[in-house]
């Protein structure tokens, strides 16, 4: 696996990984790539860590923006544009 910069190895994850390529049932897919997080997560495979300094500019009409340290939650269900 040419993206395994931390050459974590788990047969279990490589197996969950090998049938999530394969995959095509949307909730089958979400139920594989849960399992594999928790697996990761469980053999403390990976440190997530950064540090990000931006500013958050929007138009008067964008509701419930929140900023967060990381990006991936700051759109959500609750985020509106009137």
């Amino acid at each position: 696996m040419d993206y395994n910069f931390g050459a974590y190895e788990n047969t279990e994850v490589t197996d969950l990984i090998n049938q999530l390529s394969t995959e095509f049932d949307t909730d089958k897919r979400a139920e594989l790539a849960i399992e594999l997080q928790q697996k990761i997560l469980d053999d403390n495979a990976y440190v997530f860590c950064s540090f990000l300094q931006m500013n958050m500019i929007s138009k008067s009409n964008v509701s419930n923006w929140t900023a967060h340290a990381c990006d991936y939650y700051e759109v959500t269900v609750d985020l509106d544009i009137n």
